[in-house]
This record gives structure tokens, sequence and C-alpha cells, in this order.
């Protein structure tokens, strides 16, 4: 048996212009699944700007900084230095460390001088979805890391939540 026939046909059944015709067609297919499944990357900027407030945790900081986190301070980061955002609130915690005792065992202790310190930041974004902006080019998530910094102090911070 031929490949091809004398009629242009694959193995004497179907012709290469419906094959053709028949990957156009599955390819547009694939392409309108892929489209209605995409994330808007453009939705943000329709958005109009809302308030809405997030959770940062300083671990470990001395004690002798805590006293700098004052509510009302702006925020910045260190990587761009945009404003994130004005602190409304600040808790802390005596922090937990891991110590070695006497007897080499590693156990869980209260720190004597450090704590941990949760600032409630507030600042206006869009929100998309789940997806959170700040100044329409900072993606804000749970558990994003950066150095931030206020008049004050510059610190290491995560943010705990959103919302």
């Amino acid at each position: 048996m031929k490949f091809l026939d004398n009629n242009g046909r694959l193995f004497g059944k179907i012709s290469i212009i419906d094959v053709l015709i028949i990957l156009v067609l599955a390819v547009m297919l694939i392409g309108l699944a892929i489209r209605d499944t995409a994330l808007e990357v453009t939705a943000t900027n329709n958005n109009p700007d809302v308030t809405f407030t997030y959770k940062l945790k300083i671990s470990n900081c001395f004690d002798l900084l805590v006293d700098d986190f004052q509510v009302g301070d702006d925020l910045y980061i260190e990587s761009s230095g945009n404003h994130y955002g004005k602190i409304i609130d600040v808790e802390y915690e005596p922090a937990t460390v891991w110590n070695a005792m006497s007897d080499g065992v590693y156990r869980e202790t209260t720190s004597l001088d450090r704590y941990d310190v949760y600032l409630t930041i507030e600042t206006t974004g869009t929100v998309s979805g789940d997806r959170y902006m700040i100044n329409r080019v900072d993606e804000i998530e749970p558990n994003y890391q950066a150095y931030f910094y206020t008049k004050y102090v510059s610190f290491f911070a995560y943010v705990m939540e959103i919302g």
C-alpha cells in the first residue's frame, strides 16, 4: 500500500486537504479554549483604586527597635522607594527562638530581648480576583518578603495576610 495514491489521498482513504482543514480547526478550538481560561493581565488597569489592609511580620526584632514603629508613619519598599501605605496598628509579642541547652538539646524558648512585631498597613491599590496591586505595578500577596523602611527604621518583613 502506498503512502499517497494517484488522487493525492493518504493511504487511499483521506485527502491531504482534508487533513489540513482538520488540523486548522483543531488549532482554532484549542486557541478558543486557552483564551477563555487565561488570566486577564490588563484587567487591573481598568479597576478603580480601592483601600485595603495587609499585615506584615518582622521576626526577632530587637527590643530597642519596637518603639520605632509608630502608627501613622508612611511605609516604603527599599527596592524601588515606592510608597506602600500607612501604619495603622502596631502589635508585638516576645519572640520564640531555638536555643541549645546545656544537655545539647535544642529547645524553643522565649527571648528576653527580641520581639515579633506585627504591623497593619492601610494602602490603596487595585484588586482583580485574588491579585492585589499597589501603585498599579507592585503585586503583593501572602508570604511576599521584602525590605521596607519608614522614616525611623529599615527592616525585613513578610506579608502574613491581606484583606
